[in-house]
């Protein structure tokens, strides 16, 4: 199978702010964009993968444990007093009294 590299049109600035993005994922881009040699540009990418899939499964379970909560909150039999806590590392604490 014969590959064409034809869009010779520069990739845009990213419109990200920077200050939303873990450490670790800008360390991660940088390498791409720096890294000399191939195997340690496909590691820096492999890593990016890992990470990104640690987020999202992160984010299911609290997404999960939101809607558990909401459920027990709508069920009359459960404690109704309920404290959500974000806090700075984007954990969220949950507290049902």
């Amino acid at each position: 199978m014969t590959v064409e590299y034809n869009d010779y049109t520069p990739t845009p600035e990213s419109q990200i702010n920077s200050s939303n993005v873990p450490q670790y994922n800008i360390r991660l881009a940088n390498w791409i964009r720096h890294k000399a040699k191939g195997k340690d540009v496909r590691e820096a990418l492999a890593q990016l993968a890992e990470v990104s899939g640690s987020d999202l499964f992160s984010t299911l379970k609290q997404q999960k444990e939101i809607n558990n909560l909401i459920d027990a909150f709508n069920s009359p039999s459960q404690p109704r007093n309920v404290r959500v806590t974000v806090n700075d590392d984007g954990t969220i604490l949950i507290v049902a009294e």
